[in-house]
C-alpha cells in the first residue's frame, strides 16, 4: 500500500471492526440494487477475496463490471472509494454466483452514489472525532486555567479563617479573592 493511502486510512481512524463504521445499510442497499448475494466495502490493506478484481477496480476511473470471472464469481461490479483529496482508499463491490446479463446505467449510478455516501460517512466521522478532540482539549485547558485561581482562593480563605488579622490585610485578601473569581468568570465566558 502506498504511503498516501496508508496515511489517509490512518487519518480516518478506522475502528477495528467494520460494524463500528455502521455501513451495513449501504452494503445491503448495494446488494439489493444489483440483486446479488454479496456486497462489500473493502479498504486498502485489508484481505481481499479476489485481489485481481480489487486491483482492476482501484486502478480504473470507471466502475468495473465483470461477467463470468470464475466458477464462484459469475458477476462482479465495483467502484473505487476516493477521498475528497483524490486518494483511493478502497472499493464498494457486489458479487454473485449467478450470472447477471443486464446491468442498467441507473444501477451503476446508484453504486457511484453509494461510494460517495461511504466517503461522506467517513469524512463526517473524521470531522466528529476532530471536533470532539478539540472540545476535549479546550476542556483540559479550561480545567488547568481554573486550578490556579481556585487554589489561590482556597489559600486566602484558609488564612482568613486561621487567625486574627488587621482589617487592611483582610481587605487585601478579599480583593485577591474577588480577582480570582473575576479571572474564573472571564475564563468561563471564552
Amino acid at each position: 500500500m502506498d504511503p498516501l493511502t496508508y496515511n489517509k486510512l490512518l487519518s480516518y481512524k478506522l475502528p477495528e471492526t467494520p460494524e463500528e463504521l455502521n455501513l451495513d445499510h449501504i452494503i445491503l442497499l448495494a446488494a439489493e440494487i444489483f440483486d446479488t448475494g454479496v456486497a462489500a466495502i473493502n479498504f486498502a490493506g485489508t484481505n481481499q477475496d479476489e485481489p485481481d478484481l480489487y486491483a482492476m477496480t482501484i486502478t480504473g476511473d470507471q466502475p468495473t463490471i465483470v461477467h463470468n470471472f470464475n466458477q464462484d464469481i459469475r458477476f462482479y461490479a465495483g467502484i473505487r472509494l476516493v477521498s475528497p483529496d483524490g486518494i483511493v482508499i478502497g472499493t464498494i463491490t457486489v458479487t454473485d454466483r449467478i450470472p447477471h446479463q443486464q446491468i442498467t446505467e441507473k444501477q451503476v449510478r446508484v453504486l457511484q452514489l453509494l461510494a460517495t455516501m461511504v466517503i461522506e460517512k467517513l469524512e463526517n466521522r473524521l470531522n466528529h472525532i476532530n471536533e470532539k478532540n478539540k472540545a476535549d482539549e479546550n476542556l483540559r485547558r479550561l480545567i488547568h486555567d481554573l486550578k490556579n485561581p481556585l487554589t489561590s482562593m482556597s489559600l486566602y480563605a484558609q488564612l482568613l479563617s486561621a487567625r486574627e488579622m488587621p482589617a487592611e490585610k483582610v481587605f487585601t485578601m478579599a480583593a485577591r479573592i474577588e480577582k480570582s473569581i473575576s479571572d474564573i468568570q472571564k475564563k468561563l465566558s471564552l
